[in-house]
């Protein structure tokens, strides 16, 4: 990936706060789901300097080759700060493995909450993703799948529920760089 097209990258990758790394080994199937919660309260002061008002971590999923799994990654803004919630979370699935992904984007009425998410799909992989975002007053999400081995596939079912004046902005690239793969949005 030239991360020279991909601003948010760059800035989700500098300024990683804190990280969190999930691998699951090969011919391996969690049963049940993995509940990633990024929850940021509204006990910051945005006047003082020393407080964070930009909240970055850095998630990475590692499935191993004929691995399964389910992973629900949400990220919820709360109180009435100004604060910058901006998430990078980085998938990569081996050979023959399936994932079940769930991003849930909820925030308060005043901040602005990005998350990007890099998928990275090898042969005959698949991950079934749902974006659901609510309550944002702005939102913006950018997807990118990577399928450079024959038989991967992507699926994206999104809702989107909207504020009055709320700007939602969703960003999906699909990258099918060999043969026989597969994608599908709703």
């Amino acid at each position: 990936v030239n991360l020279a097209n991909h601003t948010l990258q760059l800035v989700n990758q500098s300024f990683a706060q804190t990280s969190i790394n999930i691998s699951i080994p090969d011919n391996s199937t969690i049963t049940k789901p993995i509940h990633i919660l990024l929850l940021t309260e509204d006990n910051l002061d945005i006047n003082d300097l020393n407080s964070a008002w930009l909240i970055n971590p850095q998630i990475n999923i590692n499935l191993g080759k004929q691995s399964q799994a389910q992973v629900i990654f949400h990220a919820c803004l709360n109180g009435k700060n100004n604060l910058w919630q901006n998430a990078n979370c980085k998938i990569t699935c081996e050979n023959n493995s399936n994932l079940e992904y769930t991003l849930l984007q909820h925030g308060n009425s005043t901040g602005l909450q990005t998350v990007t998410t890099q998928i990275n799909l090898a042969k005959n992989s698949n991950v079934n993703s749902q974006l659901i975002t609510y309550g944002n007053p702005a939102t913006r999400t950018e997807i990118q799948v990577n399928m450079p081995e024959a038989g991967a596939e992507y699926n994206l079912a999104c809702l989107v529920l909207a504020q009055h004046k709320a700007i939602q902005d969703i960003n999906l690239h699909i990258n099918h760089d060999a043969k026989h793969t597969s994608s599908n949005t709703i």
